[in-house]
């Protein structure tokens, strides 16, 4: 079972959690610090959960989790802060979108992990729901 990974990893899966060098820049997922890098020059960072839809794609899937879908979309998102992610789309169809609409997270299944079937979550980008 994968279970502790699945625990590691869950900042950046449902927080969005990234991090900030003390010199601004933005990185995400959250990385170890490199050879030579002072160990606290990244600090844990909220990233923003709304953005942009930069470029997209649509791709055909023969994974198991994924047969409700024969078709997975899968986006670049310019988000608020800057910081470019690339995640599934969700919610929409390929009609739908177009570069520069509004994005927002969302919290979604990403499928089954181990002999257990661990069912595993975390953050996929929809068209943004209006206010």
């Amino acid at each position: 079972m994968n279970l502790p990974k699945q625990w590691r990893l869950k900042g950046q899966r449902y927080r969005l959690e990234g991090q900030r060098h003390s010199d601004g820049r933005v990185r995400f997922p959250a990385q170890p610090a490199k050879l030579g890098e002072a160990s606290d020059a990244w600090q844990p960072y909220q990233l923003a959960n709304t953005g942009e839809l930069y470029s997209w794609t649509a791709q055909r899937s023969n994974r198991n989790e994924f047969d409700h879908e024969p078709i997975v979309l899968v986006g670049m998102i310019k988000l608020a802060d800057g910081c470019m992610i690339t995640a599934q789309l969700t919610d929409c169809e390929p009609s739908e979108l177009q570069i520069g609409m509004a994005m927002e997270a969302v919290t979604r299944s990403w499928g089954k992990v181990g002999d257990d079937d661990l069912l595993v979550y975390g953050y996929k980008f929809r068209p943004k729901l209006a206010d």
